[in-house]
């Protein structure tokens, strides 16, 4: 289960739009209209989404055997909410 965090700039946020791409040829307001939400592709998706795919996918792991690194702010801190695995 992933968790937001809302350091800097580059804040996390885990909800139903976490997987997107970025919407932001949209105006958030068209993109909560249309879509349902404003994505953005951030931290949560290259180390948690994508990257949980790329394993089980190309490299045949079990999901529930993966392990998750979020890695360190632009500011060299680490990221305040890791994920919680139930």
């Amino acid at each position: 289960m992933s968790q937001s965090d809302s350091r800097r700039f580059h804040k996390m946020d885990a909800d139903h739009m976490q997987a997107t791409v970025d919407t932001g040829f949209f105006s958030d307001l068209t993109a909560k209209s249309l879509l349902g939400g404003a994505g953005v592709e951030n931290n949560l998706n290259w180390r948690y989404i994508w990257y949980a795919l790329d394993r089980v996918v190309r490299e045949e792991t079990k999901a529930d055997q993966l392990q998750f690194d979020m890695g360190k702010w632009s500011n060299d801190e680490q990221v305040k909410n890791p994920l919680k695995v139930f």
